[in-house]
């Protein structure tokens, strides 16, 4: 952001998804000015100084539940052309339960710089990320409970810039967009373990699709003059010359809050069945194959008997004609006669003259 007068630059935003212009909505005199920010945080700043007004931030999750970011500061001092500095920034954090009678709220404080924070869609869990990149990286998330707000997990030493929440919730992403070399860690939240690590070096932006199934990392014209996209999920590799990336979007879903509540709960429960209707499948696919072996094995086993009980029956025969029985390898073993016989394996003839002379 540039002031116009002097053409110098006021202030720099880091916008973590593909930037929606206009990116900023200024008020009728120009006086403030504000921004959305990923996770549906409203952000409103001031001039001249274009710092964040009283250090608040707004996050809305589907209505139930009300995060206010406010940055407070230990010391502050102007710079050579008055700008404001803040030193030993901290950051409190306001949840309000917004459907709860006489909307309750809850703080929590953290002494770390905070870069990114995110509400999971259609679920109770927040995420952020805390530290400074000199220093090592974390990400903590948060579970908003009936009477109390608890610290689930803190990953450290991660080299994140962005967290991306699936749309229907549970699963995120932790991404190192843009100058962060592309990490891409996949979280279950359910068990908060990682299922996958991956990296798309240099991407830029980060998409879902609406079932949550599959998401797209990107390389942005604008940041690179190469454009690539990885489709994971198949990670196949997708060449194209769009400058953003946007996943089809589904009709809305026929299930409640309640019923998608009940199904996440009981997720283990539902995985095991169809993990076992999936095997029933597969084996079915292969089912003919399988009978047709079966089928053979019953007709080569009925022709083997036929052909023993023929053979059983010719044996007085071969007895008449051999005067000894030799149905078996050891049958009349003291009336074989062991010998030895040999031959030659390789012939090789020399002349005498064309030995090698030996010296006297």
């Amino acid at each position: 952001m540039f002031e116009v007068d002097t053409g110098k630059m006021k202030r720099s935003f880091l916008h973590e998804q593909a930037a929606k212009w206009p990116v900023f909505k200024w008020s009728h005199k120009g006086e403030f000015f504000a921004r959305v920010q990923t996770g549906k945080a409203l952000q409103v700043f001031e001039t001249p100084s274009f710092s964040l007004l009283d250090k608040k931030s707004i996050s809305v999750q589907d209505g139930n539940y009300l995060c206010v970011r406010v940055n407070r500061y230990t010391k502050k001092k102007l710079d050579a052309d008055n700008t404001p500095k803040y030193i030993n920034i901290y950051t409190n954090f306001e949840v309000f339960r917004m459907r709860e009678k006489n909307i309750p709220v809850e703080k929590i404080e953290v002494t770390d710089a905070v870069s990114c924070f995110t509400w999971e869609p259609h679920g109770s869990k927040f995420a952020m990320v805390q530290g400074i990149a000199s220093k090592g990286l974390s990400v903590v998330f948060y579970q908003v409970n009936a009477h109390d707000i608890e610290k689930v997990k803190v990953l450290e030493k991660r080299n994140v810039n962005t967290i991306s929440w699936s749309p229907i919730g549970q699963h995120v992403v932790l991404a190192g967009l843009r100058s962060a070399n592309g990490g891409l860690e996949f979280i279950d939240t359910s068990d908060m373990k990682t299922t996958a690590n991956q990296e798309h070096f240099g991407a830029t932006d980060i998409e879902w699709d609406p079932t949550g199934r599959y998401v797209v990392t990107t390389v942005s014209f604008w940041h690179s003059r190469v454009l690539f996209a990885r489709h994971f999920a198949v990670q196949a590799e997708q060449v194209g010359a769009n400058l953003s990336v946007r996943l089809a979007t589904e009709a809305a879903t026929l299930l409640s809050d309640e019923q998608i509540k009940n199904i996440k709960k009981n997720m283990k429960t539902y995985s095991r069945r169809f993990e076992k209707e999936d095997l029933q499948s597969s084996t079915r696919a292969s089912k003919e194959l399988l009978e047709k072996r079966a089928r053979l094995n019953t007709e080569y086993e009925k022709w083997r008997a036929k052909l023993l009980e023929k053979f059983r029956g010719e044996k007085q025969k071969r007895l008449e004609l051999r005067g000894v029985d030799t149905d078996e390898l050891d049958s009349n073993a003291q009336d074989f006669v062991e010998e030895t016989l040999e031959f030659p394996i390789k012939v090789e003839r020399i002349r005498i003259d064309k030995l090698p002379q030996v010296a006297e």
